[in-house]
């Protein structure tokens, strides 16, 4: 049995397999399961491939990430102006996936920063949260 590569022509796998045709789904489970463990790990290397050569589809998405993640390594104080540079790079590339990812760090780092009630400042969403459920009955 052979795997090619329909584009290039190239052998991906090749195996024997020997049993009976009375067997046939025997065979095919190990047919499927030995392709499979051959094929995913290259399929896994060519996707890490793909994302690292081509971060964005402009430099200015990825211009924008970088200056904002600069921004989430120096300090905390700086996670309301990063995130607004996430923001400016998954508005040029909405399937920019570094952003997107950051951007979600900071949204969850700026909640972890509010302060609860009773510490001068206004209840936390974490507060308003666990406020509602308990009136709710839900916990």
């Amino acid at each position: 049995m052979r795997l090619t590569d329909a584009i290039t022509g190239t052998r991906l796998w090749a195996d024997r397999f020997d049993g009976l045709i009375e067997d046939g789904f025997e065979l095919q489970d190990k047919v499927a399961a030995n392709v499979a463990g051959i094929i995913e790990p290259a399929l896994q290397a060519a996707e890490i491939t793909r994302s690292i050569s081509r971060p964005t589809d402009g430099l200015t998405p990825y211009d924008l990430y970088l200056r904002a993640y600069a921004m989430l390594l120096s300090t905390a104080k700086l996670i309301p102006a990063a995130l607004d540079l996430m923001e400016q790079a998954i508005a040029r590339d909405p399937n920019y996936a570094p952003a997107l990812a950051w951007a979600a760090i900071c949204c969850y780092r700026l909640v972890l920063r509010r302060p609860e009630r009773g510490s001068g400042g206004a209840p936390s969403q974490g507060h308003r949260f666990r406020t509602a459920s308990a009136g709710s009955g839900r916990r």
